[in-house]
């Protein structure tokens, strides 16, 4: 395969992947995905929208504790009495 055909394929996958990513943001529901070391892969606008303020920390890359972690922070979620590090013990 030559150098032209891998970039060219790359640019079409790539295009593919941000009109993927471009519908699930018209979803009115949250969708979320998450790798195999529970670090935040994607996420629609409708799932950032639904964590009110903890919406802008999620970025590709966080750990779903971190984040959590963060959103006990903000008062996003009641905690019921446990401390922050308590409630991100996943």
């Amino acid at each position: 395969m030559r150098d032209g055909d891998t970039s060219s394929r790359i640019r079409k996958l790539e295009a593919d992947i941000g009109l993927f990513q471009e519908a699930l943001n018209y979803l009115h529901d949250g969708f979320v995905i998450y790798d195999d070391e529970k670090r935040l892969v994607f996420c629609n606008q409708a799932y950032r929208d639904f964590h009110g303020p903890l919406g802008e920390y999620m970025l590709p890359g966080r750990h779903l504790r971190d984040m959590m972690l963060q959103g006990a922070q903000l008062g996003v979620w009641d905690l019921n009495g446990m401390s922050p590090e308590e409630f991100t013990e996943i």
